[in-house]
């Protein structure tokens, strides 16, 4: 048989490369092979190779790619690689996993076979750099980190006390970061990463300190932290920001993890444990509380935070200052503030360009009782070109100033126009006011609501609010708000039972508030307009009065037009139901507006019922809806 050159050519190099390859793979050395190296007290693997006696051995012989196994055992020491002091340096992409004994290199146990790294503060515990690096680290304890001398940040100052991170992309699962320092100065006592790749899960970070970022500083970098805890960590800087994490730049995600017990030195009301700057942020399902001397979190970028609880923070709750920021569903409470100025359960001071939603939070039983209080629930301060939203929240039981601090806007405070209060219950709120040496009566105003600005109100109801001196449900100050479809009951305090209560900012600034389809019962003064300074002005379409020992009262000004007389019948006024029954003398008399739905977004048709509620029979929306809905 007649064997083509070609052919057998063709087989001989396909032997060739075959026997070739087989040679390689038997004469490679096992272990790079295997890609698992082993690490253990002493160099004693029980058998298993190529054993190291220290981490830094294993990712020294390792090649990118490759696993080491770290076995039970506290690791100490430091070296001088890169020209700074750590005791591991890494810029390959590692698989490290502790929690292994040398009996089983199987399956670790990092609670059982606690595996510690420790710089016993002669330099950092990690160094990860290089921007195509891939680094895991799951199981360990990285301990007594310190970055004193070790600079880092763009401007020098010593940064990541435990972890180093520059540009690298690094997973931190299942570990301990505890103890870790940097300077005054610095950033990043646990932890520090600039313009990198971040995931962190399942992670306790305690008792770490920085100036800037006390357990983490995270810059430019893309971040993800799922069911991690950031305890007893602090800034050391006046004014520092966020004791338990720091983000400056770059996307942020944090759920289901806790923050609790964080502080900040000096009582910084800037330094909220958790600082976000960043676009986009996710914050869901998770725990700020027991802040110390700091605001809980501070906000700014484009992002929600959402289904979250933060309480018991010294300084306030949550402050909002720049960007699209979306509040929902969130439990604020038990926070109480020392800042003169921010509210504390919720503070939104924007500068010049926020938009915040604020949907669905139940806010309450927050203190707010520093000088010049303002918003004990809620404190609004509207940027130029912002525009603030409160929709679907329940604001109640918080409380604002105290004698020697006069307190304004026990449930909100409103500063500046552009905000919109729809289908909000504010209800049980207090603002305290004082009698100085002088005899002027101070801050006691607006216990549910305070408005110094020209807002929009629509289908709230505002009751069983406490004001010491005026406005026990709603105050105006030389603003033009409107209100339409509201229903503004209960509200009182000692002798002071106002419902609106209208004055002017100064002899300049007169109040021009505008009322539409309103509902104002049951206090001792519907409204209250004063006029003795100048001429206040009240402008009203459509109202119904009841049980007010007087329907108005002051020197001011009343425009009143479709006015009514008779019972609301509330639901359940012990219960806070202020929806009307069948017979309330609110149906069928409100004026036309284009607010086509109520407090429950159920529609308004035809002529539309007074105050927030719109009364549908029992089952009628469903029989009238039901058949669209089918098609």
């Amino acid at each position: 048989m007649k064997i083509h050159r070609w052919s057998f050519n063709f087989h001989v190099s396909f032997f060739t490369i075959v026997l070739t390859g087989m040679l390689i793979l038997i004469y490679k050395p096992s272990a790079a092979s295997s890609g698992i190296f082993y690490v253990a007290p002493e160099g004693d693997c029980g058998g298993q190779t190529p054993c190291f006696a220290n981490p830094q051995q294993a990712v020294d012989a390792a090649l990118s790619g490759d696993e080491i196994r770290v076995a039970a055992g506290i690791y100490t020491g430091v070296n001088n690689i890169g020209g700074k002091s750590q005791h591991l340096y890494i810029n390959k992409d590692l698989l490290l996993r502790g929690g292994y004994s040398i009996s089983d290199w199987n399956v670790p146990d990092p609670e059982i076979n606690v595996t510690e790294l420790q710089a016993q503060v002669q330099g950092r515990v990690v160094f990860i750099t290089g921007d195509t690096t891939t680094v895991t680290i799951d199981g360990f304890h990285l301990t007594f980190g310190d970055a004193s001398g070790l600079g880092g940040h763009p401007y020098g100052n010593d940064s990541g006390g435990n972890i180093f991170i520059d540009k690298a992309s690094v997973n931190l699962f299942n570990c301990e970061i505890t103890d870790g320092a940097v300077p005054s100065d610095g950033y990043g006592g646990g932890l520090y990463i600039k313009d990198g790749t971040l995931k962190i899960v399942n992670t306790l970070f305690d008792t770490n300190e920085a100036g800037h970022g006390g357990a983490a500083y995270i810059s430019g970098s893309e971040t993800d932290i799922d069911s991690c805890t950031f305890t007893n960590n602090r800034t050391t800087m006046m004014t520092g920001p966020g004791p338990a994490i720091k983000v400056d730049g770059g996307s942020f995600a944090m759920n289901k993890s806790v923050i609790s017990g964080n502080v900040a030195v000096g009582k910084a009301p800037n330094s909220a444990a958790l600082d976000i700057n960043a676009s986009p942020f996710q914050i869901d399902r998770s725990l700020v509380e027991l802040t110390v001397s700091s605001p809980g979190i501070k906000l700014s970028g484009n992002g929600y935070i959402k289904n979250s609880e933060i309480h018991d923070n010294q300084y306030g709750g949550v402050s909002i200052s720049d960007g699209v920021v979306t509040v929902i569903g969130n439990d604020i409470y038990n926070n109480g503030s020392y800042s003169p100025y921010a509210g504390a359960g919720l503070s939104i001071d924007g500068i010049w360009d926020l938009t915040a939603n604020i949907i669905a939070n139940h806010i309450h039983d927050n203190h707010h009782y520093y000088a010049n209080s303002s918003g004990g629930g809620v404190y609004v301060d509207t940027a130029i070109d912002g525009l603030v939203s409160l929709i679907d929240n329940l604001i109640e039981n918080n409380w604002v100033g105290a004698s020697g601090h006069p307190g304004f806007g026990g449930g909100i405070i409103i500063n500046g126009d552009s905000v919109i209060l729809s289908r909000n219950r504010i209800q049980n709120n207090t603002a305290v006011g004082w009698i100085d040496p002088l005899g002027n009566y101070l801050g006691g105003q607006g216990g549910g609501i305070s408005i110094k600005g020209d807002a929009l109100l629509m289908n709230n109801i505002i009751s069983n609010n406490h004001a010491t001196f005026s406005g026990s449900g709603l105050s105006i100050t030389g603003s033009a708000p409107e209100l339409y479809h509201n229903t503004i009951t209960f509200n009182s305090y000692a002798d002071e039972g106002t419902g609106v209560y209208v004055a002017e900012a100064s002899s300049s600034e007169r109040a021009e508030p505008k009322l539409w389809n309103n509902i104002i019962t049951n206090q001792l003064v519907g409204i209250y307009v004063k006029g003795d300074v100048t001429n206040n002005v009240v402008i009203s379409d459509g109202i119904l009065w009841y049980e007010n020992n007087a329907n108005t009262g002051g020197t001011g000004t009343f425009f009143l037009s479709h006015e009514y007389t008779g019972d609301p019948m509330y639901i359940d006024v012990a219960g806070n139901n202020f929806h009307i029954a069948f017979d309330s003398a609110a149906i069928d008399h409100g004026v036309l507006t284009n607010i086509n739905s109520d407090i429950d977004k159920e529609p308004r048709f035809g002529i539309a019922d007074l105050g927030a509620d719109e009364y549908w029979a029992p089952g009628i929306l469903k029989h009238l809806f039901l058949p669209l809905l089918t098609k």
